[in-house]
């Protein structure tokens, strides 16, 4: 029977957890939109989360889901405006692959009640913004180039919370997501060499 309650006690924690989540998500989306709902999500976090460990896993989270949301923007943007099939197709791979990322990590968010952006950073933005203004060919380079980084820099970035948290969930997730993220890379590569060659 205390077996029963203290499993009964965690499950009620993990659905507060959830429902906290979801409300703090609906507040950062009321906000204004031109703030940045990257940093909402973390000064929220920082109130719910005790320990420096739990606090760095939710910003990790928060920073990996507003990437995802960029490179989704990114991916879009290149298969309306390149001309070049093979970053076309790339494009689709990515928009496929970081949506999936983005629905999981959001679950994962949830059952952990953490705090999410809704969007990209003001960063991206500006690269989105700058690079909508680039012509064909220079385009294409340019797009490869930036996704290539931002691939490279996620890898590094989920390699390095693999190595130091605690969260076994986490972990499991990381495992599934790098082998995608790593044929996005090889993708991305071998789409930017064509281009220059």
């Amino acid at each position: 029977m205390i077996g029963r309650t203290v499993h009964s006690t965690k499950h009620t924690s993990d659905i507060l957890k959830g429902i906290s989540a979801l409300c703090i998500c609906a507040l950062i989306s009321s906000c204004n939109p031109a703030e940045n709902s990257e940093h909402a999500a973390k000064e929220e976090n920082d109130k719910h989360f005790d320990s420096k460990s739990s606090e760095k896993e939710a910003d990790f989270v928060v920073e990996t889901i507003e990437g995802n949301f960029a490179n989704v923007k990114f991916a879009q943007m290149a298969i309306d405006k390149s001309k070049n099939e093979n970053v076309k197709e790339v494009a689709a791979m990515i928009v496929k692959d970081h949506e999936t990322l983005i629905k999981e990590l959001k679950g994962f968010a949830n059952m952990r009640g953490i705090a999410i952006p809704l969007e990209e950073n003001k960063k991206a933005r500006k690269k989105l913004d700058d690079l909508s203004g680039t012509a064909d060919r220079s385009f294409d380079e340019k797009w490869c180039r930036e996704l290539t980084n931002r691939h490279e820099q996620t890898i590094e970035e989920l390699e390095d919370m693999w190595e130091h948290t605690g969260d076994e969930e986490l972990k499991k997730w990381i495992n599934s997501a790098l082998p995608g993220l790593r044929n996005n890379l090889v993708k991305l590569q071998s789409c930017h060499e064509k281009l220059t060659m």
